[in-house]
């Protein structure tokens, strides 16, 4: 939303992306970013920058404040997307906050998160709400693409501070590893958005298998949404369990069982069925919608 008011206004703008869960969110971002390129940018074919940030996880669980993950993630992405656009002799960052609309967009935090980035910052919905932003996104097409897309929880608050001051962020800046910055930005892959349907083809191909329409018999499920949604609804026998502790659960649980994940919109679930996949386990995600018509 934040690029397409800038390119209406004549700018060339391009994308940066922060994959806490590959490929199930970078499949998420390049259908975004397809439906607004592909139709609004004239002239210009802009650059994806696609950087695996799951080295953040791991780094924010063991050294910092957990009421400050979510500012603190800013102040990271804030830094490394300032050295990728001076890189490329870009005049400035481009943000999509608005004022006062999650924790770490009011005003202290907004203050402390861009102390230190020496170059502009735009903000073109600050003051907009969340009306005002969905009425635009299904003006510009790009409303259906972001309902199928959902936060990645893993380093995002559950009590945020909202009135963090610069020092304190800097504080937790400081207990990162001195590295972090530089390995992130040396995981950075380029793409042109024009190449955006090819990309997510290709990445879809490896993530084929993971949906299934049902729950084998026998199947252990697990829903992975907050603890206030799963005990408004969960489906009959499913265990709520925090996406930080899924690993470890079902390490506990052991490797003779099919486990069927579940949560908000599939981004969580499709995850970790890959990451299960990925360790030897069994497992495969569902969406919500069977499930509650089934039980």
């Amino acid at each position: 939303m934040a690029a397409w008011f800038m390119m209406r206004r004549g700018s060339y703008v391009d994308a940066l992306f922060c994959s806490l869960a590959y490929p199930i969110d970078v499949i998420n971002f390049l259908r975004v970013s397809h439906a607004l390129f592909s139709r609004w940018s004239i002239g210009y074919d802009p650059r994806l920058f696609i950087i695996d940030c799951s080295p953040l996880i791991n780094e924010f669980r063991t050294r910092v404040n957990p009421h400050m993950w979510s500012v603190l993630f800013k102040r990271v992405l804030y830094e490394v997307a300032s050295r990728i656009a001076k890189t490329m002799g870009a005049l400035g960052l481009v943000t999509g906050e608005s004022l006062g609309q999650v924790s770490s967009q009011t005003l202290h935090n907004l203050m402390a998160i861009e102390h230190g980035i020496d170059m502009p910052i735009y903000r073109p919905l600050i003051g907009l709400d969340k009306d005002d932003i969905v009425d635009y996104a299904r003006r510009i097409g790009t409303y259906e693409e972001s309902m199928r897309t959902e936060e990645f929880c893993a380093i995002f608050s559950e009590k945020p501070r909202t009135r963090v001051t610069i020092e304190e962020l800097n504080n937790e800046f400081n207990k990162l590893d001195q590295g972090l910055i530089n390995n992130l930005l040396s995981s950075v892959v380029t793409l042109r958005a024009s190449a955006a349907s090819k990309v997510i083809d290709e990445l879809m191909l490896g993530t084929s298998n993971v949906e299934i329409d049902h729950v084998p018999e026998d199947a252990v499920v697990i829903d992975l949404r907050s603890r206030d949604e799963y005990e408004t609804w969960h489906y009959p026998g499913a265990i709520n369990v925090d996406i930080n502790k899924l690993v470890s659960t079902v390490e506990s649980m052991g490797r003779d069982r099919v486990y069927v994940l579940y949560c908000s919109r599939g981004l969580s679930s499709r995850w970790g069925a890959l990451e299960l996949r990925r360790l030897g386990f069994k497992a495969f995600s569902i969406d919500i919608s069977r499930l509650r018509r089934s039980s």
